[in-house]
């Protein structure tokens, strides 16, 4: 077995020092001919027999996270009011609007496990996820030991969340906001709440069958005493 790396991703942050990240995928070596530069280890093209016995499926792929300082690009200068009347000339057509920052709210109970996504990010994308004001950073996880996690499709996992996880996590990519992904974190339901919400449902029952079989009863009645 061996791990194929491949090509840095771009810079998730521009004017401050970011993060950006590399994926080691494991390639296993195979008397097939038709892969005999290797194959990924747990690709079904490794016979299952092979895979289980070199424990093909246990080895996992790597992550390698760096810290990298990417210049912002330029913003575009107009000056004076013929660039402003050029700008927003109507010669020019109507403007193209930004995408709009999609934004998803999540309900939690108190310690459980969060996923958050960010839309149209893949493993190539330099992705920053945020907490607030407050840059999530990789290699600060990884130092502390967080409940806090970022994986290799730039999904951001809160372990055991707390009421104070409930905040706006935004996710960037090229230092423009693609999404927005609010955790709002409540109260777990207790045994009791939950037994009594099956009480009140048997209950409900219950008056229903007693009252189908007295509308039962009567109309049983009537038929006798129309007989009669």
């Amino acid at each position: 077995m061996y791990t194929e790396w491949g090509s840095w991703s771009s810079c998730n942050h521009c004017g401050e020092p970011g993060e950006r990240v590399k994926m080691g995928i494991c390639y296993a070596r195979t008397r097939l001919d038709e892969f005999r530069g290797g194959v990924p280890c747990r690709s079904n093209a490794v016979p299952y027999k092979e895979r289980s016995k070199y424990s093909y499926d246990k080895r996992k792929d790597e992550k390698e996270i760096g810290t990298c300082n990417a210049k912002c690009p330029p913003k575009p200068k107009a000056t004076g009011k013929k660039a402003i009347v050029k700008t927003f000339a109507l010669s020019a057509g109507i403007p193209t609007l930004p995408k709009l920052v999609k934004r998803r709210v999540y309900y939690e109970d108190v310690g459980n496990n969060a996923e958050l996504v960010c839309p149209e990010a893949g493993v190539t994308h330099g992705v920053r996820w945020m907490n607030g004001s407050k840059t999530l950073r990789q290699m600060e996880f990884i130092k502390a030991n967080s409940r806090f996690r970022i994986d290799h499709l730039n999904r951001l996992y809160i372990e055991n969340v707390q009421f104070y996880d409930s905040r706006n996590y935004t996710c960037w990519f090229e230092n423009k906001q693609i999404a927005v992904v609010i955790i709002k974190v409540v109260e777990a339901p207790s045994i009791d709440e939950d037994m009594e919400g099956n009480a009140m449902y048997v209950g409900m029952v219950l008056v229903f069958l007693v009252f189908f079989y007295i509308v039962l009863g009567v109309c049983k009645n009537r038929k006798l005493q129309t007989i009669q």
